[in-house]
């Protein structure tokens, strides 16, 4: 995403945005969710507009708990994207490893699958059929197989 915007907030901002959170109970996973009611993006993150700008309602409600934007990405607590409660700040790293850890990553990083026995498609990680990459990372030679015969299907029939 870049750089996060910082936009002055005025008061009247903040009373605005106050009400546009839905505390009824029951909201979230564990039903103790404040839950942002307005527009929300594709991934259920609210939205919404300050001194023109729009910016993310959990990152705003970060800056009007502390009283400062966030150096860092603002993480949810929740696992419940529209929530502008249960808020913590961390590195992109961190978000990826809690998303892991929660379940909510089915890949993720190669730390990750390290331990697994078979690729995503079901191959078994043996050693003919195991190619470690420069990054470290194990790649099935039977899925890379198939990718390269499908990319060829392709770069040939545009040939043609």
């Amino acid at each position: 995403m870049g750089e996060h915007l910082t936009p002055k907030v005025s008061r009247s901002d903040i009373r605005r945005f106050r009400q546009f959170i839905d505390k009824t109970p029951g909201q979230g996973p564990q039903g103790e969710c404040w839950t942002w009611s307005r527009y929300r993006d594709k991934a259920g993150y609210g939205q919404f507009f300050v001194g023109g700008e729009k910016v993310l309602a959990h990152r705003l409600a970060w800056r009007i708990k502390t009283g400062s934007w966030p150096k860092t990405q603002v993480l949810h607590k929740c696992d419940h994207p529209p929530c502008v409660r249960h808020l913590f700040t961390g590195t992109q790293q961190a978000n990826m490893l809690d998303a892991v850890a929660k379940g909510r990553m089915r890949g993720g990083s190669f730390r990750y699958k390290r331990g697994r026995t078979h690729c995503d498609r079901g191959h078994e990680f043996t050693a003919s059929n195991t190619r470690i990459k420069v990054n470290g990372v194990r790649e099935c030679r039977a899925c890379a197989r198939r990718r390269l015969r499908r990319y060829q299907c392709r770069v040939f029939q545009r040939v043609r």
